[in-house]
């Protein structure tokens, strides 16, 4: 194995490997690991324990979408949202090496070494030249409210280890990032304007979006907010003064001196998998001196996509799994008054049609020896047959309804189609779960 010895090989097949390689060459990112081994055993013990828990968060996503029932599903991803984008926040923290550091503590320090600057300076004046108790009281409550604002949060280390994670990223990243995050401070908040954004330096929006994302990485271990089914408008792409996008209410809007902060992210993914695309980008740039360029965007967005739809797809076969085994049921035992009417309902076909559609390529490149013509066909035979009688049997009495349900029930799982269903469901779950956790170069060719 060239460059590689046999007791470097586990590089190959890593974790590493697969959350940072990316369509590189596998021997020769392997090589770079090991470089790494050797150079900085803390910092290759660091960027191993980072892909670590990126990979967690994934299975973390993927296993909670396939094990909460339909019902509940919506709640959980809501919560699971803060959890992920909490997490993957947390890798900068790791990746920079900042160590937190409390107002209290940060004061005391800065007291010490004598640099506390201008505001401490002021502060010390106007107290000392203060008379009586009510005076001192609402000075002291200003200026260490501003010596906070101005002075710590400015100052303190890991909020400045996240402005220079993302201000250290190369101009094509930053120019992608600031085209899709758009930030907006103002006294109300569904009064957007683009063009503020737009005359913005760089550095302002560096220094806006590194700060948004310190304050998601605080604001989840400081804020329980519950799930509300009827305001879900933090998943509706839509039209703000001409801006694409979501209103992001995932976290609650802070208020820096008096104003609203309204975020629009204009992408259509989650806001933990653009922290991971930050975090990924900046470890293979800075650890792995792997020089991209924005092409590794689209190859990243591309791999996150697949992932994404392939286990809408699977979520969609266990479905339809679940309604085979209720028409079994309903066909070898005697109906309940209280029995569920899932049996009655529509196999689905609208995720596998999503995926072949949106990834054809990588199907045909990687999973051709699924049968999902075959599945395609079952699916839309037997819906047919369900559609014909819930329109014969629109206005039936229930128990009327009831007795001709079991003949259909007998007829469709007599169906060859139905055996080939069951069959191409285990086939297409055996060939797909496996490629969805294999590197990009897999994929992408």
């Amino acid at each position: 194995m060239n460059g590689i010895n046999e007791k470097d090989s586990w590089l190959i097949h890593s974790v590493a490997h697969k959350i940072l390689c990316a369509r590189y060459d596998p021997i020769a990112f392997a090589v770079k690991l090991r470089d790494l081994k050797n150079a900085n055993q803390s910092r290759f013990e660091k960027l191993f324990g980072i892909c670590a828990r990126l990979e967690f968060i994934e299975q973390l996503r993927h296993t909670l979408s396939l094990a909460v029932s339909p019902k509940n599903l919506q709640a959980a991803l809501y919560q699971l949202d803060r959890l992920v984008t909490y997490l993957t926040t947390t890798c900068i923290d790791i990746a920079t090496g900042e160590r937190y550091q409390a107002y209290h503590e940060w004061l005391q320090q800065a007291y010490g070494v004598n640099s506390l600057g201008d505001n401490w300076k002021a502060a010390i004046e106007e107290l000392n030249e203060a008379e009586g108790d009510l005076e001192i009281a609402e000075l002291f409550i200003k200026w260490t409210s501003r010596i906070y604002e101005e002075d710590y949060q400015e100052k303190t280390s890991i909020r400045r280890a996240f402005k220079g994670f993302v201000c250290d990223m190369p101009n094509w990243f930053r120019k992608w990032l600031f085209k899709e995050y758009i930030i907006e401070y103002s006294d109300n908040p569904f009064a957007l304007r683009k063009r503020e954004w737009g005359k913005l330096t760089d550095e302002e929006k560096c220094k806006r979006n590194a700060f948004y994302l310190y304050d998601l990485r605080n604001l989840y271990t400081h804020t329980v907010i519950h799930y509300q089914p009827m305001d879900s408008t933090q998943r509706f792409a839509r039209r703000t003064n001409g801006i694409d996008g979501y209103v992001s209410i995932l976290f609650p809007p802070l208020s820096p001196k008096g104003k609203h902060r309204t975020v629009i992210l204009r992408i259509g993914f989650d806001e933990s998998d653009i922290v991971r695309l930050l975090v990924v980008a900046w470890l293979r740039r800075n650890w792995l001196d792997i020089q991209d360029d924005e092409s590794f965007i689209q190859r990243y967005l591309d791999r996150t996509d697949y992932r994404r739809l392939g286990f809408e797809f699977l979520l969609e076969l266990k479905y339809n799994l679940k309604l085979v085994e209720e028409w079994c049921s309903n066909h070898l035992y005697a109906h309940s008054l209280n029995r569920s009417y899932l049996s009655e309902s529509k196999l689905e076909d609208t995720a596998a049609k999503k995926f072949i559609a949106k990834h054809e390529a990588v199907y045909h490149h990687t999973l051709g020896r699924i049968p999902i013509n075959t599945y395609l066909a079952s699916i839309e035979r037997i819906n047919l047959k369900i559609a014909e009688f819930n329109a014969q049997c629109a206005d039936y009495d229930w128990r009327i309804k009831a007795r001709e349900m079991d003949t259909l029930f007998s007829e469709i799982i007599k169906l060859p189609e139905a055996r080939q269903l069951i069959r191409c469901i285990e086939r297409i779950r055996q060939y797909l779960f496996p490629t969805l956790d294999v590197p990009y170069h897999y994929h992408y060719h």
